[in-house]
């Protein structure tokens, strides 16, 4: 019986390790003002203090939802360019709740604690993987 019970722990353990969100945050909170591309784009956008652009990129082909505050706030189905790396983006509130809702079954809660310290998160997907990453910098794509 110990047997199997270590082989069922091993299994769940793997099946966790296999379906992970990874969350990468970077050390400066403010954007630099000497970074033209950064300062240009919140420019453009017209961000306020309370908001964020999250940006999806690489191998999406999926129907997503963006919940804030439990209110939908963006709901289609989005491919990525492959040429450029870029699925789509939204602009959200960065002082409430933020849930990602990928093909009705995979949930992605954004950390609400450190999302108002960010204006660009970076959603990046590899099969059932996600890579979550809070940035003050603004990226190119490719």
């Amino acid at each position: 019986m110990k047997v199997n019970s270590k082989i069922f722990l091993f299994l769940i353990l793997f099946l966790i390790s296999c379906q992970g969100v990874r969350s990468i945050y970077e050390k400066r909170l403010n954007v630099d003002k000497s970074d033209i591309n950064s300062v240009s784009l919140l420019e453009k956008t017209k961000l306020n203090n309370n908001q964020s652009i999250i940006y999806f990129c690489e191998s999406f082909d999926n129907k997503l939802q963006i919940e804030v505050n439990g209110k939908i706030v963006f709901d289609r189905k989005l491919k990525t360019i492959e040429q450029l790396g870029y699925a789509g983006s939204c602009i959200v509130e960065n002082d409430k709740d933020v849930s990602i809702i990928v093909d009705n079954k995979k949930y992605i809660k954004l950390n609400s604690e450190k999302l108002p310290k960010y204006k660009f998160i970076y959603v990046v997907k590899n099969k059932r993987n996600y890579k979550i990453e809070y940035t003050n910098k603004a990226k190119s794509f490719r």
